[in-house]
């Protein structure tokens, strides 16, 4: 039976030499980093915190108007 030592394992992913590691690879579902326009924070009411990103991307079924009360540049 293994006895947990109380220490954490969360280090054991930096590098022993003190350098950072590269940025993680980007998750599957999320957009291109380079169509990301904002970010904004939300806090749920039991405290969960998310990243709410606005992009540039639009669907196949989406059109090229504006949404209503939105004026097109």
């Amino acid at each position: 039976m293994a006895v947990a030592s109380g220490k954490d394992d969360r280090g054991a992913s930096r590098k022993s030499d003190g350098g950072t590691l590269p940025p993680p690879k980007a998750r599957p579902g999320l957009p291109d980093p380079g169509s990301i326009v904002g970010k904004r924070t939300f806090v749920s009411p039991k405290g969960t915190r998310y990243e709410v990103l606005r992009t540039n991307e639009k669907d196949a079924y989406e059109g090229d108007e504006a949404p209503p009360g939105k004026k097109k540049d």
